[in-house]
């Protein structure tokens, strides 16, 4: 079996409870299998939240897919959590903290089986946190502007780098992107405001929303 290009749909930010991200989540939706899709969703970054997991579940049926897969880790163990990533077609990672995710998903081994499932054609979304999360490398929103500390992401794709809800006129989010801009020119390094998402699919980049 060949190996596909990931399919990744890296979200500023955005409420999902006003539908601020709507068209970005159908065209997951869409790239996932419509309304055939199994959509698996991890509310790890937001510590497993019982009302994130329900708002999010809810959303998602309203735009017809119906097939909606919680992932909470703290719950399950590593073979049950492969057996749920195994069934999806379409992940997405919520919001919350960057590191808690990263941590939790090193721990229970959550990552090398989404990147199996990346390879098997399965399209990831990640909002915010789960958007850093997807990238190689990182800084903090909530760290201090001074300190603009680089941390090291799960690494699901390897040509973009972000900032998320990117204002364009804060001084703290241009001092992120010139820093990433500098460490690492290989990359495409982006500003993502707040109700936007990018498309990487192999090496192509489209923006959405």
């Amino acid at each position: 079996m060949s190996k596909l290009s990931p399919r990744i749909i890296l979200i500023g930010g955005g409420e999902i409870t006003k539908r601020e991200t709507l068209a970005i989540d159908k065209e997951f939706i869409r790239l996932s299998g419509g309304k055939k899709a199994v959509i698996g969703f991890f509310p790890t970054a937001a510590d497993d939240s019982e009302g994130y997991m329900k708002t999010f579940t809810s959303y998602i049926k309203t735009l017809g897919c119906q097939n909606v897969v919680p992932a909470k880790l703290s719950k399950s163990t590593p073979e049950e959590s492969t057996k749920l990533i195994r069934k999806m077609s379409g992940i997405y990672l919520g919001g919350g903290a960057t590191k808690t995710l990263i941590r939790i998903f090193k721990e229970k081994g959550t990552n090398r089986e989404i990147k199996k499932a990346l390879r098997r054609g399965v399209v990831l979304a990640g909002m915010s946190a789960g958007a850093l999360a997807a990238c190689d490398y990182y800084i903090d929103p909530d760290t201090e502007t001074e300190k603009q500390e680089i941390e090291e992401g799960l690494g699901f794709q390897h040509k973009v780098l972000c900032v998320v809800h990117y204002q364009q006129n804060r001084a703290k989010d241009k001092l992120a992107l010139s820093c990433l801009q500098k460490r690492f020119p290989d990359y495409e390094v982006v500003g993502i405001k707040e109700k936007r998402a990018i498309l990487i699919s192999g090496e192509a980049v489209k923006w959405l929303g």
